[in-house]
């Protein structure tokens, strides 16, 4: 997909989850969630390469990142990498055929959705060489990337061990790291989007640019920590 086209569907994105935080403001939260913006000063002219790198605990994580930001920022578009499954339609040929028709045309939009929102592919299994490919191009073209640092989504609170991948590119590249930490969407439904009453908080960390010296799982490490210590800052009064 182009970069505008890319740019035009995260900035929706983005838009409508600022136009679900105000209602929840105009309802005194009964429907929606709040969203908090924390750190947001550190991302006054930030540009790429830059690797963005948050927690992932919803599907929808990207679209809380881009309401939590202000809409004079540089950060989007940002090439991405999503899950293998997005891109690939299982073919059941046991299937009856409205069902397998059903899938196809399902897949097709998924895959068209996945696209449109600047994701590749994980190929999982193939090795962060490969894997990875897409998003070291756009780093060493000085474009924004955008990776979860823990690889899958974890529901559950707290944040889990980090891939290596984050690590990875920034030691390739020099590219410093983005840590955003997610916290009030665990356990996220439909229902609890809706009803549940949430607070969302986004917390945005200092770029940290991380030494070439160190190992992947050394440099995973300290990212992680960097999260981390976002993750549980206490809450504001």
């Amino acid at each position: 997909m182009p970069r505008w086209w890319i740019w035009a569907v995260q900035f929706s994105f983005g838009l409508a989850f600022k136009g679900l935080h105000a209602i929840s403001r105009l309802t005194f939260g009964l429907l929606f969630f709040k969203i908090e913006a924390r750190g947001v000063e550190r991302l006054k002219n930030l540009r790429g390469p830059l690797i963005v790198a948050p927690n992932h605990k919803t599907y929808v994580d990207f679209c809380f990142i881009m309401a939590a930001m202000p809409f004079s920022n540089r950060l989007v578009p940002a090439r991405t990498i999503g899950a293998d499954w997005i891109f690939k339609t299982p073919d059941r040929k046991g299937d009856p055929l409205l069902r397998r028709l059903a899938r196809k045309i399902g897949g097709f939009f998924l895959r068209c959705l996945g696209r449109s929102i600047g994701a590749d592919p994980a190929r999982k299994g193939s090795g962060l060489e490969i894997s990875l490919h897409n998003l070291l191009i756009e780093l060493e073209k000085g474009y924004v990337v955008y990776i979860h640092s823990e690889g899958g989504i974890r529901h559950k609170s707290g944040i889990f061990q980090i891939k290596r991948g984050t690590a990875y590119l920034a030691q390739k590249t020099g590219a410093p790291v983005l840590p955003i930490a997610i916290r009030g969407v665990e356990y996220f439904t439909p229902w609890s989007s809706f009803f549940g009453r949430r607070k969302v908080t986004i917390s945005f960390g200092e770029p940290l640019c991380v030494d070439p010296s160190k190992s992947l799982e050394e440099t995973s490490s300290d990212i992680w920590q960097a999260i981390n210590d976002l993750y549980n800052e206490p809450p504001k009064n």
